[in-house]
C-alpha cells in the first residue's frame, strides 16, 4: 500500500494511489484459471469491498448497504508464459440511489450548517474526526470527488477499470490473485454518503424517542384527565385569548416550570375569578408565582385544558398545599367548604388563603355585570391618548375618539404598560384585541403593537 499526502481546505487528506492485495484460491491444472473465472472474479470483488470499506476509516457503514458495486466484462490484457500468470481488467460500476444523489449538493451547500440540519449525529460524536474536523473532512472531499470525476455526482453510475492478475504459486497447485484498486475517484462520495447515512438513522432514532416520549406523556395526561382528580403546579405566562370574553371563560397560558417555554392554555368559568380574586391571579403573575390547579381536563384540543378549581394557599415553606402529593385524594368540594368556614380571616387573608369558589353569580373580570348583552367582540386599531388605573384591577384606556376601554392590569402585563407610554409619545396606534361593548362601556381582553 503507497500512500501520499497533500494539504486540502486547511487539513491533511490521506491519497491512496493505488491498493495491491492478494488473495490465495486453490486449483487442479498447470494453468492460472482464465480472467472470468468465477472464483478469481469473486476474489477482485472481495479485495475491491476491503479496499473501499478500509476508505470509509472509522465509519459504522458498509459499502454495499451505501451503493451497489458491479464488476462486469472481465477481460485478458496481456498473459506472461513462463510464470503463468494472466493479466486481466475488469468494470467497476458503483450505483448511489438516485433520489440521495439528486438531494446531496443542495446538503453538501449548507454542510456549514452541521449543528442545525444534522443535530441527530451530537450525541453519537462524529464519524471522522472531531466536530470541526468533520465539517472540513466534508468538505475536503466534495471538493476532491468534483476534481476527480469533472463535477457534481448524478444519478449515473461511476465506474472504474480494476487491474488484476492471476498467477499460479510455483510448486503449488494453487493460485494467487492480486488486484490493484484505486479508492481516489469514489471514495470521496462514499464518505461523504457514509456520513449524511448515519446523521439520517441518527435523526430517526431520535424522532422515534421523541415519539415514544409524546406516547408516553399523552398516555399520562390521559390517565390523570381521566381519573377526575389531577391536580397540577402551574405558573402563569398570560391571560385570555380563545375569545375567552365572548365565552364566558377566564383563560390563561401556562407551563410548569420556569426553565422551560412549552405553553398550554387552561380555562374555566369566568365566576370562578372575579374581579376581586383576580388580584391574587395578578399578584401570583407578576410575583413568577406557581398557582394550583385542581380537576385538570383534557379537551378535544390537545393545547387547550379545562381546571375546575385553584387555589393559592401555600405551608411555611411556600409550596402550595392543595397541590402537594397526596392532595388530589381529598375531595375538592369539601375543601372548599371547610375554607369557607375558617373563622378569625378577614376577606383578603380569606381570598389568599382559602381556595377559590364560585361566587353568587358569575361576574366579569375586567368590569360589572350589566343587563344589556355583549356585543361580538373585534380587534380594533386606536390611538390611545392616556391610561389610568380606575378601581380594582382594572385599567382604563382612553382612545382619541373619546371612548373608554377596561382592561385588567394583569392581562396588560409591564410590556403593555410599556407599550401604552411608547405609543401615548408616538401617537402610533395600538391594536386592542377582542373588544366588546356591554351597554355604553368597551372591554378588551389584550393589547398588540398591530391586528
Amino acid at each position: 500500500m503507497n500512500n501520499k499526502y497533500r494539504r486540502t481546505v486547511g487539513h491533511t487528506l490521506a491519497i491512496v494511489t493505488a491498493f495491491v492485495s492478494v488473495f490465495a484460491l486453490s486449483g487442479c491444472g498447470p494453468e492460472a484459471p482464465p480472467c472470468n473465472d468465477q472464483e478469481a472474479t469473486s476474489a477482485v470483488r472481495k479485495l475491491a469491498l476491503d479496499r473501499f470499506q478500509e476508505s470509509l476509516h472509522s465509519a459504522a457503514a458498509k459499502v454495499e448497504d451505501l451503493a451497489t458495486l458491479t464488476f462486469d466484462s472481465p477481460r485478458l490484457i496481456a498473459y506472461d508464459d513462463k510464470i503463468k500468470r494472466r493479466s486481466c481488467a475488469v468494470v467497476l460500476s458503483v450505483q448511489f440511489p438516485a433520489e440521495q444523489m439528486r438531494k446531496l449538493p443542495s446538503q453538501m451547500e449548507q454542510v456549514a450548517s452541521f449543528d442545525q440540519l444534522f443535530s441527530g449525529l451530537k450525541p453519537l460524536g462524529s464519524l471522522l474526526g472531531t466536530r470541526d474536523d468533520t465539517v472540513e473532512r466534508l468538505q475536503a472531499d466534495w471538493v476532491a470527488f468534483q476534481v476527480r470525476n469533472g463535477g457534481l455526482p448524478s444519478e449515473a453510475p461511476l465506474r472504474q477499470t480494476v487491474e488484476y492478475q492471476i498467477q499460479r504459486d510455483e510448486g503449488s497447485k494453487d493460485y494467487s490473485v492480486r488486484a490493484s484498486v484505486d479508492v481516489n475517484g469514489i471514495g470521496p462520495l462514499l464518505r461523504i454518503v457514509a456520513w449524511v447515512d448515519a446523521a439520517q438513522k441518527a435523526n430517526a432514532t431520535k424522532q422515534e424517542e421523541a415519539n415514544r416520549a409524546a406516547s408516553a406523556k399523552q398516555a399520562e395526561i390521559d390517565r390523570l384527565s381521566d381519573s377526575g382528580r389531577w391536580r397540577k403546579v402551574v405558573y402563569i405566562n398570560d391571560f385570555a385569548g380563545n375569545d375567552c370574553y365572548n365565552r364566558g371563560k377566564f383563560c390563561f397560558r401556562g407551563r410548569d416550570d420556569l426553565e422551560h417555554n412549552e405553553y398550554v392554555s387552561y380555562e374555566t368559568d369566568a365566576s370562578k375569578v372575579d374581579a376581586q380574586k383576580m388580584k391574587i391571579w395578578g399578584d401570583r403573575y407578576r410575583g413568577r408565582q406557581p398557582i394550583c390547579l385542581v380537576n385538570i381536563k383534557k379537551t378535544s384540543d390537545a393545547g387547550v385544558f379545562t381546571f375546575y378549581g385553584w387555589s393559592s394557599f401555600t405551608n411555611e415553606k411556600g409550596e402550595l398545599i392543595d397541590c402537594l402529593p397526596g392532595a388530589e385524594k381529598t375531595d375538592w368540594d369539601a375543601t372548599v367548604a371547610k375554607g369557607q368556614q375558617q373563622p378569625g380571616q378577614g376577606a383578603t387573608a380569606s381570598a389568599e388563603a382559602a381556595p377559590a369558589t364560585a361566587p353568587a353569580g358569575p361576574k366579569d373580570v375586567t368590569s360589572a355585570t350589566l343587563s344589556a348583552p355583549p356585543s361580538p367582540p373585534s380587534n380594533l386599531t386606536s390611538v390611545i391618548q392616556r391610561y389610568e388605573p380606575c378601581g380594582g384591577e382594572a385599567m382604563c384606556l382612553y382612545t382619541a375618539r373619546g371612548n373608554k376601554v377596561v382592561m385588567n392590569v394583569a392581562v396588560i402585563g409591564e410590556a403593555g404598560i410599556a407599550m401604552l407610554d411608547r405609543s401615548i409619545k408616538s401617537r402610533e396606534p395600538l391594536c386592542l384585541k377582542e373588544v366588546s361593548k356591554e351597554g355604553s362601556e368597551y372591554s378588551a381582553e389584550g393589547i398588540a403593537s398591530r391586528c
